[in-house]
């Protein structure tokens, strides 16, 4: 579940787009780093063809090499970062799953 119809990559990279400021200090990058990054990435790939799902891999997975990273480290950040913000679109999930978990252990 992601709250998006689009491909979990390029919802990943949409919320990284839309507030870097959140989510560079966990990633590791100076404050206004990231920022340049992702610009640098969307400019790199505005011209590529492929599915969008497709596009959005190829520039987490240079996000992650330029930190020494794997998508799958960038991923969990970014998690983890949305599951601690009661503003953010993954609380409900967080919080559904937190709710099956204590339903199980109680029963």
């Amino acid at each position: 579940y992601l709250p998006s119809n689009t491909a979990p990559e390029a919802w990943l990279w949409s919320l990284l787009r839309e507030d870097p400021d959140r989510y560079e200090i966990e990633l590791g990058f100076a404050q206004g780093n990231l920022a340049g990054r992702i610009a640098q990435f969307d400019a790199m790939y505005s011209q590529a063809s492929g599915t969008d799902s497709d596009i959005a891999k190829e520039k987490l997975q240079q996000l992650a090499d330029a930190q020494n990273r794997t998508v799958a480290d960038i991923c969990r950040i970014v998690a983890r970062v949305e599951a601690t913000d009661p503003q953010s679109e993954l609380q409900i999930l967080a919080d559904d799953l937190s709710k099956a978990l204590i339903n199980w252990q109680s029963d």
